[in-house]
């Protein structure tokens, strides 16, 4: 680790005990606040979640985060239900809270068209991530079932948190 460069001063400052961070620059890529952010969401979510994935889960699941932006997809919808209401604890215990009109467990995957359309419930739901918006493939045809593939829909929660 001697070739790992030396902590820039702003950075130092703002991780000195009892040293107010400067003021808000005109860009976030002058200030290390950026920075900062993604290591407190990496310790008191990235990290968390993996811990929830390997403990929690029934089934898959995968977790996406780019800054304060989550999309996480799960195999079983309780698992969705489950890290959606154990990730509200966690994101309050750190003061933070999930955006409420952005937070929600949607069916998601290539049988959520089928599967919505045999219950009579329309359209399966759409998201937006990074500017995109995310919709579930209605071209693609499922694949035959067999004792690997129950012809299940995977859940998916998706949230982007509103830090406060």
């Amino acid at each position: 680790m001697a070739d790992a460069p030396a902590t820039p001063p702003s950075i130092a400052t703002n991780l000195r005990v009892g040293v107010k961070p400067p003021p808000v620059a005109d860009s976030h890529s002058r200030t290390p606040r950026p920075l900062l952010a993604n290591i407190y969401l990496h310790y008191g979510l990235d990290l968390w979640a993996e811990r929830w994935r390997q403990r929690e889960a029934a089934g898959d699941m995968i977790i996406v985060r780019y800054a304060d932006d989550v999309v996480a997809g799960f195999e079983h919808e309780e698992d969705a239900r489950r890290f959606l209401e154990a990730m509200r604890a966690r994101i309050e215990a750190f003061s933070l809270s999930l955006h409420p009109d952005k937070t929600r467990v949607i069916e998601f995957g290539r049988f959520a068209a089928a599967n919505r359309e045999q219950r009579g419930q329309g359209k399966p739901e759409t998201f937006k991530f990074l500017g995109f918006t995310f919709s579930p493939s209605s071209a693609a045809s499922p694949a035959p079932e067999s004792s690997s593939s129950s012809g299940r829909a995977g859940a998916t929660a998706c949230g982007q948190s509103s830090w406060k």
